[in-house]
């Protein structure tokens, strides 16, 4: 599937910069725009790095309250 994006010259400027020789637009954007690991993801690595209970708990805590007082980023 292709999608067609629209960017201004100094954005496309920028993109062409960082673009290998070989490489092709969306090796690009897959190498420079990162996934977001979902909180679930980062609980679990949390996990395995022999976090205590309780850490986690706080760590759960201060993150719900973040949440809570900043705004909505999300646009879907």
């Amino acid at each position: 599937m292709a999608k067609m994006i629209e960017i201004d010259d100094s954005a496309y400027v920028r993109l062409e910069q960082a673009r290998r020789p070989d490489e092709d637009w969306s090796a690009l954007i897959r190498r420079c725009v990162r996934v977001r690991p979902s909180y679930e993801d980062v609980l679990q690595k949390l996990r395995s790095l022999d976090v205590s209970p309780e850490a986690l708990d706080a760590i759960d805590d201060a993150v719900t309250r973040r949440r809570q007082a900043a705004p909505s980023r999300r646009t879907s």
